[in-house]
């Protein structure tokens, strides 16, 4: 905390000397360059306004270790993490492959129009879609949240901050009312973004909700900034009327994200 670093600083302070500076924990040879790294410390908790910092377990170094093994396997450890959560909390993969692919063909239709077309993107809209239903593992009312609870405090690694942050989000809004709260955890440079990405997931989770094996509905998209509309095959939707329903209810839940959808 700011008052910590002040006392801390206050304590050195009373050495007079850096040959002097004695305090637990600290080791002798890190005495001389400890008073400096306070200072800066002290420094960037005022001029930013932070009132405490919490100290993270992983350091550059494990992030080293996790990106140089992914270029020897040729696999991102994000991958290993992501299967590594399915596996712990048992989610049903076949769903989650399925509304991964449903998600990935609104995506390619969308991403253009919508700016989304980078791999990182996408990348975060597939492991939305696989880990969109952890939080099943604790109950099934609210389990989007449990979910976003569960990503957001677990360690994810090879997920920067920043990421796990995102992904938390995207599974948080996969289904319910759009809740901008939800949002004000992502870096505004990012929001936008994960606002969009949403809202792909809740149209694919939205999509398998019978939990069948009929695979992704053949769909035609078209989209502008504020308005989005979905062209099923004739007569799908009238054979699919639960989902005819869940669509109509997810027109209001997006309208009120500032997006207009429109079925037909």
């Amino acid at each position: 905390t700011l008052a910590g670093l002040e006392r801390l600083s206050e304590k050195l302070v009373s050495f007079g000397h850096l040959d002097a500076v004695r305090l637990p924990g600290l080791d002798p040879e890190r005495a001389p360059v400890f008073p400096g790294g306070i200072i800066i410390l002290e420094t960037v908790f005022r001029e930013l306004g932070i009132s405490s910092m919490r100290v993270s377990d992983g350091a550059l170094r494990e992030g080293i270790l996790f990106d140089l093994v992914g270029r020897f396997s040729r696999e991102d450890a994000r991958e290993r993490t992501i299967r590594s959560l399915q596996e712990r909390y048992n989610v049903d993969q076949e769903q989650a492959a399925q509304v991964e692919a449903t998600a990935l063909a609104l995506f390619n239709a969308l991403a253009q129009r919508w700016h989304l077309d980078t791999s990182q993107s996408e990348s975060m809209l597939c492991w939305a879609a696989r880990t969109h239903e952890l939080g099943l593992a604790i109950a099934h009312a609210g389990y989007h949240r449990h979910g976003a609870y569960l990503l957001a405090n677990s360690d994810l690694p090879g997920f920067s901050t920043l990421e796990q942050r995102n992904l938390a989000a995207l599974v948080a809004l996969q289904r319910k009312r759009f809740a901008p709260e939800e949002l004000a955890v992502v870096h505004p440079d990012s929001r936008e973004t994960v606002r969009r990405l949403a809202i792909i997931l809740r149209l694919a989770v939205l999509l398998h909700r019978g939990r069948g094996s009929a695979g992704t509905p053949a769909f035609a998209v078209r989209a502008s900034k504020k308005k989005l509309r979905l062209q099923f095959a004739a007569g799908w939707l009238e054979s699919h009327p639960l989902t005819l329903a869940d669509l109509e209810g997810e027109a209001s839940y997006l309208r009120a994200a500032g997006l207009l959808l429109e079925t037909a």
